[in-house]
């Protein structure tokens, strides 16, 4: 009949919902840049830094691009996020330079989703970190069978074995999907299955951080050969290009005077070394 005739012209030209028609519906979404937008984060691992903050981190590659968001994971590592993959492009040249007299490591990762929401991670997942601890590790386990077993469930960023309970590990992963995913499953170490506890930020650096006296980083340059005529004024401008200054100091000392610049960071610090300043006088 024409109406059943009708009926098949329109469904024929309607196209049929495939994955593919999908993905290019959320491709025109993040293109608009509407409200369902897809916002994308290209990170990097970064290792062979050293004891370095996030500070620091986001020092030395802030010359790649913008910088969404950067975090230590420990042992001389760290994940930077960049906004645009050029800039994740540009910090992975920094490969093989030297930092602080450390030869860096710099790796990309794949990009991830920047817009997640609670339906998509759990409402129970927003305060949770990358990390879960690994209980009920088989004696004599060492942490690179630690990985091995880990990768299972995604990438995996670190694994540090608590010294004091050698049945215990924190196991930090690129992303929090991998996280949960070791979490609900569990960690299986040849016929054991070790439980698997995501844990919070700040329960997290309560447990590994070390008192603030331990180790802390100097990032104060001493300057020698200071003018007479010379400011604390003077001294922050001609320094000013290596980074923040938290303070300039001069002392007088019997052969000549001295000045003490505090940075913020230790890439300043570095910067400031690298210097061959001149001050009339």
């Amino acid at each position: 009949t024409p109406n059943s005739e009708s009926k098949k012209r329109a469904g024929s030209d309607s196209a049929p919902s495939t994955p593919q028609n999908k993905k290019q519906k959320v491709d025109a979404a993040s293109a608009s840049g509407g409200k369902d937008a897809v916002r994308k984060m290209y990170p990097v691992l970064v290792r062979g830094l050293g004891d370095v903050s996030v500070a620091d981190v986001n020092d030395l590659f802030s010359v790649c691009g913008n910088i969404r968001s950067s975090r230590v994971t420990g042992k001389g590592k760290a994940i930077v996020n960049f906004v645009e993959k050029p800039a994740a492009a540009e910090a992975e040249k920094l490969n093989g330079t030297d930092f602080e007299g450390r030869t860096i490591k710099v790796s990309l990762l794949k990009p991830m989703v920047d817009n997640q929401t609670p339906d998509e991670e759990g409402e129970d997942d927003l305060d949770m970190s990358f990390t879960v601890v690994v209980n009920n590790i088989p004696p004599g386990t060492n942490e690179d069978e630690l990985e091995v077993a880990c990768q299972k469930h995604g990438t995996v960023v670190s694994v540090r074995l608590d010294p004091k309970k050698p049945d215990i590990a924190f196991v930090d992963f690129e992303d929090k999907k991998s996280a949960r995913t070791a979490a609900r499953k569990g960690v299986r170490l040849g016929r054991t299955l070790c439980k698997a506890v995501r844990v919070m930020p700040k329960a997290l650096r309560s447990a590994m951080t070390p008192p603030p006296s331990a180790g802390k980083s100097n990032t104060t340059a001493l300057i020698r050969g200071v003018p007479l005529s010379a400011t604390t004024d003077q001294l922050r401008e001609l320094f000013a290009e290596c980074g923040e200054i938290l303070g300039v100091r001069i002392a007088a000392r019997p052969s000549g005077r001295l000045a003490f610049v505090d940075f913020r960071t230790k890439t300043a610090l570095h910067k400031a070394r690298r210097m061959h300043p001149t001050l009339d006088g």
